[in-house]
């Protein structure tokens, strides 16, 4: 699996700013919404991409860092999330996912879906119930097989009986 993320040289003028997104954490019990700093040109109509590398630890043990899309479905709401996270065996145990290193997601805009946005308060529940959805595929691509993932995943909530 490639990475999916586009970088902006250094050489152009950019924009930083901070996001809101959720990170789960090999530290911490709970997950918790943190900020991110991410990059744009500084023209007003351009994408912003997330710089996960500051946030995510075991950069020594893995620097590189894959992401997938997901969405989820649930009635009408229907948003685009991206997770990030690392593969290597020798990361620390999550604290909160029976699984290997950090996973940070953050929302996708809707009118532009290489740009992130800020993770609203109201995503929360979404976000866990999408991660807990992944498990499965993150853990077989971590574990010892190492099968390989697809860029996007949909997720549809189930209807309440």
């Amino acid at each position: 699996m490639g990475n999916n993320r586009s970088f902006i040289p250094t050489s152009r003028p950019s924009k930083n700013s901070f996001l809101r997104a959720r990170l789960y954490s090999t530290t911490r019990p709970s997950p918790s919404h943190i900020l991110v700093h991410t990059r744009s040109f500084r023209k007003p109509k351009l994408p912003r991409f997330p710089c996960v590398e500051s946030i995510m630890g075991g950069a020594r043990t893995q620097a590189h860092v894959h992401d997938v899309f997901v969405s989820i479905i649930n009635g009408q709401y229907r948003a685009t999330f991206r997770l990030f996270f690392k593969r290597h065996q020798l990361l620390p145990q999550n604290g909160v996912l029976d699984l290997r290193g950090d996973i940070v997601v953050m929302r996708m805009g809707s009118q532009d879906r290489a740009s992130v946005v800020n993770l609203r308060s109201s995503d929360s529940r979404a976000v866990d119930f999408l991660v807990a959805q992944m498990l499965p595929h993150l853990r077989a691509f971590q574990g010892p097989q190492r099968r390989s993932l697809r860029k996007e995943y949909t997720v549809v909530v189930p209807a309440a009986a």
